[in-house]
């Protein structure tokens, strides 16, 4: 479930920050935000985003909730590129 969490997290972390007048700084905002919500909310969160070119890539690593005897949860990690928007005129 927080695997789930953290990749539609990141989808959506890199949509923001790659629509026109998007950011990367807003792009990790939404990504944590995000990330932090619900039942299966993410641990110890690290994201990064950046633009190489014309893509966006927000990348994301923390730990999933303990569920299982497992000391401090499992690690969970994604990470999801999309295209720059453009504009055309």
């Amino acid at each position: 479930m927080a695997s789930t969490l953290l990749t539609a997290a990141c989808s959506e972390g890199a949509t923001v920050a790659a629509e026109s007048g998007g950011t990367l700084a807003a792009g990790r905002a939404r990504t944590r935000q995000l990330a932090r919500q619900g039942p299966g909310s993410v641990q110890h969160l690290r994201v990064q985003a950046s633009q190489p070119g014309q893509v966006v890539i927000v990348a994301a690593q923390g730990r999933a909730p303990q569920v299982f005897p497992w000391p401090g949860g499992f690690p969970v990690q994604a990470q999801v590129t999309v295209p720059k928007e453009r504009l055309y005129g």
